[in-house]
């Protein structure tokens, strides 16, 4: 297993799709050589999370969204990504800090120039469009990574085992510490999601597993994010979505 499968999972929870560095290295439990296991003992999953996650209620905990919402997050997403990828200040932001990064983005020119472009109310687009990843991320896809990441766990666990002759007794023992660390880090990483991020409605539970494959794919870091993007721009026809102005939103384009 590597650490880039949880790095796939951390950044499902980033909320603006950003694996922290740390976990991007390889595990040992796959690399006989070791890696870098200085990063991965030292990496403290609990703090990460602990303070991305901070004041997320007041940032979408006022606010709910609907089917047409839940469109206007499939379509402009990557659209956002792409207009704020340059912008070297706020990709430091939104590694450390959900709510930092939206309050940087609604005060921020270019932010608002590109949510007039789309035709989107940036401050409701934005809470609403954190709570359709943030509630999907909780109810649906740190669950599955988790899963996979445990079923990956077992089997590096029965690979070692079965190498366990073939090596020394002191490269053995830590490869089960590495893979003790990662197993630990899972438990941590699900305890603090379910504790620091609001769940979805029960309306917007059947949403999200709806549409659950459309949000999962807008949340992997792809290098191409921007072209996605576009295509899905082209195919949008500028109305409904959440915020959006070029149609009155179902609930009036004001938070709930």
């Amino acid at each position: 297993m590597t650490f880039r499968k949880l790095g796939l999972a951390l950044a499902l929870a980033c909320v603006f799709v950003c694996a922290p560095a740390a976990v991007r290295g390889q595990d040992p439990a796959a690399d006989p050589k070791g890696g870098d296991e200085e990063n991965q003992g030292d990496f403290d999953i609990t703090a990460k999370f602990t303070a991305l996650f901070k004041g997320l209620d007041e940032v979408t905990g006022k606010v709910t969204f609907n089917a047409e919402d839940v469109a206007s997050f499939i379509k402009n997403w990557p659209l956002m990504k792409k207009a704020m990828k340059s912008d070297k200040k706020f990709q430091e932001i939104k590694e450390n800090s959900i709510q930092g990064a939206f309050e940087y983005l609604n005060k921020d020119a270019k932010f608002a120039a590109w949510a007039t472009e789309q035709k989107l109310d940036k401050e409701v687009w934005l809470r609403k469009s954190l709570r359709v990843m943030s509630t999907w991320m909780k109810a649906i896809g740190v669950p599955k990574m988790v899963g996979e990441g445990r079923e990956q766990l077992e089997g590096a666990r029965k690979m070692l085992a079965s190498a366990q002759t073939q090596m020394p007794e002191e490269q053995f023992k830590k490869q089960e510490e590495q893979l003790a660390k990662a197993s630990k880090q899972l438990d941590e990483m699900g305890k603090v999601i379910n504790e620091k991020v609001p769940g979805p409605s029960e309306d917007e539970q059947k949403l999200l597993e709806k549409s659950g494959a459309e949000i999962e794919k807008i949340g992997g870091d792809h290098d191409d994010e921007g072209d996605e993007g576009d295509k899905a721009g082209e195919k949008g026809d500028g109305k409904g979505g959440s915020g959006e102005k070029g149609e009155e939103p179902a609930d009036g384009g004001q938070p709930k």
